[in-house]
């Protein structure tokens, strides 16, 4: 989780949807609020999709596996 800036305060916040976002994650898909339960899915999200980026899909294992 990244803090934003006072300036980049301007986004809704993805999960409530009514406070002004003041984290996003990593690759800004999702912001979230000050909230503790918005911080927290926010983690879980981005967690999440770092998990299913590591993951290899079965055309990654036919390239990679050939090299």
């Amino acid at each position: 989780m990244y803090r934003l800036s006072k300036k980049q305060h301007g986004p809704k916040c993805t999960f409530c949807k009514t406070e002004r976002a003041t984290h996003r994650t990593k690759y800004f898909a999702e912001y979230s609020c000050m909230n503790q339960e918005c911080l927290d899915k926010a983690c879980s999200a981005e967690q999440h999709r770092e998990e299913s980026e590591n993951n290899l899909t079965e055309a990654d294992y036919q390239t990679w596996n050939q090299l």
